[in-house]
C-alpha cells in the first residue's frame, strides 16, 4: 500500500512515522520531523521516509509512511 500526502507545501507540517514490528507484533513507533527545515523538498523527505522502512522476514520489519502534523485530510490511498 502506497500512502501519500497533499500539503501546502510547506514541509514542517509533515512526519514520517515508522511502525515497528517484531514477531509479528508492533513493538513500537518511531516518528522524526523534518530534519532540515525548508531547505529539504517534500520529494526528498518522502524519499528518505521511505528508505527509513525495512524487511527481514514476514514477521519483523518497519513500514515507514509520511503524515500530516496537523489539520487536514492530506493522506489519500
Amino acid at each position: 500500500m502506497i500512502w501519500t500526502v497533499s500539503s501546502n507545501g510547506n514541509n514542517n507540517d509533515m512526519s514520517c512515522v515508522c511502525y515497528i514490528y517484531e514477531n509479528g507484533l508492533q513493538t513500537g513507533i518511531d516518528e522524526t520531523g523534518l530534519d532540515n527545515g525548508a531547505l529539504t523538498s517534500d520529494i526528498k523527505f518522502r524519499k528518505e521516509c521511505g528508505a527509513k522502512s525495512y524487511f527481514i522476514d514476514d514477521d519483523n520489519y518497519s513500514s515507514c509512511q509520511i503524515v500530516p502534523l496537523s489539520g487536514g485530510s492530506g493522506i489519500t490511498n
